[in-house]
């Protein structure tokens, strides 16, 4: 459920926290609409669908499908959709949903994310953001857009301690890495391993490879593979343009984490140890119906 929906969702029932009947309701909710949109599409039952939902309930399709509410066939089938949430809408006002206890909670833990999400949404709107800062932000934060799936060491395995002397002293020459591999390695067909890590190496090997600087060749090896040499893989990282939308939302969320520590030393906090260790956490709580939480980064 998109925030604008939440939101709709929430003054529909926030309303009606007091034991008030169901024609207080709508008469409460239709001053309200009155206020946040004089333009009324539709009634059902005396609650208005609006310009505004109209315009939120698109908003939820994709672009392929949004042209179709140009022709009058998808505006009568998008309205029939609102109408249809208006109905069962009525039918829960009716039988005194919006003051069920359960509820109650559930909507109120969406106001406060709501309010926190919209709190964060002027925030990042509001940061001064530049192409010199976010190419300032690449440059000093290079290694966090390496891929994954770029292994750090190279490796040449060769047959014969005959073979793996020669390839040694053409690297030490400077004959190129990928120039011995396919001269000497044993599989023709796969001349350069990948490493990904050393956790499978014997630790004086790993000590080894882990000690070599991007570029640098180790010295011949035996490894219980057998004779090997190994390079230290210089990454790259993506390209700026790749990954600038990602160091928009880094920058984002360094700075709201930022302004989060700080507001938290001028605020009271208080914690209920006792309370807190008791909670359960079972798989018995209806997790499916909890509310989502502001996009707040987690703290590092």
């Amino acid at each position: 459920m998109n925030s604008f929906k939440r939101f709709f969702y929430l003054v529909l029932v926030s309303l009606t926290l007091s034991n008030t009947a169901c024609d207080c309701f709508k008469n409460q909710w239709v001053k309200f609409m009155q206020r946040v949109d004089s333009v009324v599409i539709a009634d059902v039952d005396g609650l208005p669908i609006t310009q505004t939902e109209w315009e939120g309930q698109i908003r939820n399709y994709p672009l392929s499908i949004i042209s179709q509410f140009n022709t009058p066939q998808g505006r009568s089938r998008l309205l029939d959709t609102l109408i249809q949430r208006k109905v069962v809408l009525a039918l829960a006002l009716k039988e005194n949903i919006q003051n069920d206890p359960k509820i109650v909670s559930q909507i109120e833990s969406s106001r406060q994310s709501i309010l926190a999400q919209a709190y964060v949404n002027k925030l990042h709107a509001n940061l001064p953001l530049t192409e010199i800062s976010i190419q300032e932000y690449y440059k000093q934060h290079r290694d966090r857009f390496i891929p994954l799936n770029q292994f750090s060491w190279n490796g040449i395995r060769f047959r014969s301690n005959a073979t793996a002397e020669k390839a040694a002293k053409l690297l030490s020459g400077g004959r190129t890495f990928e120039e011995v591999a396919l001269q000497y390695a044993s599989d023709k067909k796969h001349p350069i391993e990948v490493l990904a890590n050393t956790k499978m190496l014997e630790p004086s090997i790993s000590a080894i490879l882990e000690a070599l600087h991007p570029g640098q060749t180790s010295p011949l090896l035996k490894t219980k593979n057998g004779l090997e040499i190994f390079r230290r893989i210089t990454p790259s990282p993506e390209p700026l343009p790749n990954v600038r939308n990602q160091i928009i939302r880094m920058i984002q969320d360094e700075d709201l984490r930022k302004k989060i520590e700080a507001a938290k030393q001028t605020m009271k906090i208080q914690i209920n140890e006792e309370i807190l260790k008791s909670l359960p956490i079972s798989e018995t709580m209806d997790l499916n119906t909890s509310t989502r939480e502001a996009n707040i980064p987690p703290t590092k």
